[in-house]
């Protein structure tokens, strides 16, 4: 009778465990598939600036000039990614809501520079700049804007370009669905779009690669709420 009790609270604590582990996987994938673009996501009590003053347009511009210098200098492969790239193909610039420049970077290019040339040229142009290892990307700020340098790479040579960071092992589902796209579409050498009053490089081939980092919504415009109707003016 004993031994019956037992193997029946074995059997219960496994089913448990089972269950257990069901939900976790669900709650994981769920929360896996999910777009985190901030976008997506604002408080209803937040103030959302739906067109950048004057003074941070010129501020983000100058951001982006001194990033182009230290690319060219250093010869880093870079191109206009997420956001920024949707804004070079829609405005010509920034999105006027955004408040950073996204970039992607070939981490085959920067490795050699990593890291005392690369902090060192950043310092010469004024920049603060912190490697976040868990995302997997650069921060560059300076006294009123920021650019976010993300890390892309061929891991497996397969021809398919990788975010790097821990939190693309960890939720591998995810990056898998919107952080990864065709290395062919930044094959050398890449074009260059008009961001604002610079010409900057992104990927070929135009919105093919919002398909990828963006496959649920990529051929329309989503604007965060209470910018839905905002007039935006056409800056040069």
């Amino acid at each position: 009778m004993q031994g019956f009790t037992f193997a029946r609270l074995r059997r219960s604590r496994s089913l448990l465990t089972a269950v257990v582990a069901i939900i976790l996987f669900v709650i994981y994938y769920l929360l896996s598939t999910r777009s985190w673009a901030w976008y997506n996501h604002v408080e209803p009590n937040t103030q959302i600036v739906c067109d950048m003053t004057d003074e941070d347009y010129e501020s983000l511009m100058d951001m982006g000039e001194r990033l182009i210098r230290i690319f060219d200098k250093l010869h880093i492969k870079y191109w206009l990614v997420y956001g920024s790239h949707i804004g070079a193909l829609r405005y010509q610039g920034p999105i006027p809501w955004d408040t950073d420049i996204d970039l992607g970077i070939e981490w085959e290019t920067l490795k050699p520079h990593y890291p005392d040339a690369f902090f060192a040229a950043c310092r010469a142009e004024g920049l603060r700049v912190d490697y976040r290892g868990w995302g997997g990307f650069f921060r560059i700020e300076n006294d009123r804007s920021r650019s976010d340098l993300m890390l892309f790479t061929d891991y497996w040579g397969n021809g398919w370009m990788n975010r790097m960071g821990i939190e693309s092992w960890l939720f591998f589902i995810n990056y898998w669905t919107y952080h990864i796209f065709p290395a062919a579409l930044v094959r050398d050498p890449l074009p260059e779009y008009k961001f604002g009053r610079l010409q900057m490089t992104s990927t070929h081939d135009g919105i093919q690669v919002l398909k990828y980092h963006y496959p649920h919504d990529w051929e329309r415009e989503v604007r965060p709420t209470g910018c839905e109707n905002a007039v935006i003016r056409k800056r040069n």
